[in-house]
């Protein structure tokens, strides 16, 4: 399949439509130059993203094909939370969009055989040992097998999801979101949750809720729910007492998956939405207070105390915005949409090429 197909029809659709409309001649060139221009890096942005995906692939292990975490001290193992969710979904994503026949060849067979060979407690996967033909431990961890889960289906295959729509790798992402709801291990008074950690149940708010949409299925609404009340509705876990409250990844999730509910319920569950309102705007608003004074947050604060307790700024100031501004959208509170504009408008003057993460590329990912 030819990439630069797609960016050339594209750019000879927008000159089209320039013509059509009621554009000057000199306005109507500028824009097929700028869409020219625009093809041009799509070609080249798609061809980068396949010779990665074919590079990579020639470092797969030889016995399954799936590949390693790493090319370095993980180079002996596959595992959900890197390996899976990171790195092969992006892969199969590029072969959709560059090449059929590795989309439905070599990335379909990874699936399959990753589906066959780490899957250990139902549906839940574990890290896979390719000198040891087997699981890297001898016996199962429930907490790190969830945390896995739980990233590869946030992280991996609700965006491989949202784009492929029915697809095996959605089939995939049920039957783990399932297997992390059937081994649920920790109590609450609606119910067991699959975790006290922020990280997990922020991601798990936000699959629940898309794949309640996705299915219909009122068992995704219900366990979201259950994670909705555990923060929102429980004096002992109330975010907004949360100490510390970290706002970068690995903690920040819980505010995206808080909103994501929010927003869900609004449709749903309206009685819902109106008992965590109020805990829900209060918890934004502290976050909002205790922001830097051009907008952007700080990696860790203490809700409690008003404390900066990591100074570094997080690079995830756009996921805990697009919280704000979902809730904006919902509820018409201005300052959540006027903080989104001055975040923004600060951004090319402050923080062009700034070193998010102390040069880990990590950091770029979450910022971009």
């Amino acid at each position: 399949m030819k990439t630069f197909l797609a960016p050339a029809a594209l750019s000879l659709v927008l000159w089209a439509a320039g013509c059509a409309g009621s554009a000057t001649p000199t306005d109507t060139l500028d824009a097929y130059e700028k869409a020219g221009e625009n093809a041009a890096l799509a070609q080249e942005g798609l061809e980068r993203s396949l010779w990665f995906t074919r590079s990579w692939l020639e470092y797969a292990d030889p016995a399954t094909g799936l590949i390693p975490r790493n090319l370095g001290d993980s180079g002996d193992y596959w595992n959900a939370k890197d390996a899976a969710a990171d790195n092969y979904p992006f892969m199969v994503l590029t072969a959709a969009f560059t090449d059929s026949a590795l989309f439905h060849g070599r990335m379909l067979d990874m699936l399959r055989t990753e589906e066959r060979l780490t899957s250990r407690l139902g549906a839940l996967p574990d890290t896979y040992s390719f000198s040891k033909n087997g699981f890297q431990t001898d016996q199962p961890v429930l907490a790190d097998m969830i945390f896995g889960g739980s990233e590869y289906v946030k992280d991996g295959l609700m965006p491989l999801t949202e784009w492929l729509g029915d697809s095996p790798w959605k089939v995939r992402m049920l039957d783990i979101l399932d297997a992390i709801w059937e081994n649920a291990p920790v109590d609450t008074p609606a119910g067991r949750i699959p975790s006290d950690n922020p990280e997990v149940n922020g991601e798990m708010m936000q699959v629940l809720a898309r794949a309640y949409w996705m299915t219909g299925d009122q068992k995704y609404l219900d366990y979201a729910i259950r994670l909705g009340d555990y923060y929102l509705l429980n004096e002992r876990h109330a975010t907004r007492k949360t100490t510390p409250l970290r706002l970068r990844d690995h903690g920040g999730e819980v505010v995206n998956g808080l909103t994501e509910l929010y927003a869900t319920v609004h449709h749903a569950r309206p009685e819902k939405a109106a008992a965590y309102k109020a805990p829900l705007h209060d918890l934004l608003d502290r976050i909002l207070e205790l922001r830097t004074a051009d907008g952007m947050f700080y990696n860790v604060v203490d809700p409690v105390s008003g404390a900066v307790v990591d100074s570094a700024l997080a690079d995830t100031w756009g996921y805990i915005l697009n919280g704000h501004y979902t809730v904006y959208l919902i509820d018409g509170d201005t300052r959540y949409r006027d903080a989104v504009r001055q975040a923004l408008g600060g951004l090319w003057q402050r923080y062009r090429n700034y070193d998010w993460e102390e040069g880990n590329h990590d950091g770029y990912a979450d910022a971009l």
